[in-house]
């Protein structure tokens, strides 16, 4: 049974199971995308049921046909949300991204991509997704995927080029 599907019984049920299924088929994509705005993982948990609080109080009038996306949607504007929020309250920079110390470079490399390339390229390098999937979640053709992800792959080649000279 498909999302979709789900999404209808859940609106005329109001049954938690359906509501578990959505929630168990979605939480990696919304953990990811607030993960790109944040990278502290007791914020992402509030943010996550600020999500699927969210949801629960507009699912009654969804009737899109690509829940992911939907789901995809409230996520990025929490995550938004709570990036201005925490900018207004500290005046932080907004560019800095954590470095890790596990592969700085790699956090560096990154840090040079444009969003959407990012977000393009660590969803199919990190959470494993297909394009197919990455196409639906962002309602976007697998062509552009396809395009914008070898693009990432290419700019972060030429990024991390000459870093083996560096260390060295």
């Amino acid at each position: 049974m498909d999302l979709e599907s789900i999404v209808l019984k859940y609106q005329k049920t109001k049954d938690d199971k359906y509501f578990n299924i959505i929630y168990s088929n979605t939480i990696k994509i919304v953990k990811f995308v607030l993960y790109t705005y944040t990278q502290d993982k007791n914020t992402i948990e509030d943010l996550s049921q600020d999500v699927y609080m969210k949801l629960v109080k507009v699912l009654d009038d969804y009737k899109e046909n690509n829940i992911i996306n939907y789901i995809y949607q409230i996520a990025k504007t929490t995550g938004i949300d709570y990036v201005r929020k925490v900018h207004e309250l500290t005046n932080i920079d907004l560019t800095y991204i954590p470095s890790s110390s596990k592969n700085p470079y790699l956090n560096y490399a990154l840090s040079h991509l444009d969003n959407d390339l990012k977000e393009i390229f660590l969803m199919k390098v990190l959470l494993g997704y297909t394009t197919k999937k990455i196409s639906l979640i962002l309602n976007i053709s697998i062509k552009i995927v396809n395009s914008k992800y070898y693009k990432a792959k290419e700019m972060l080649a030429k990024e991390l080029e000459g870093i083996d000279d560096e260390i060295k």
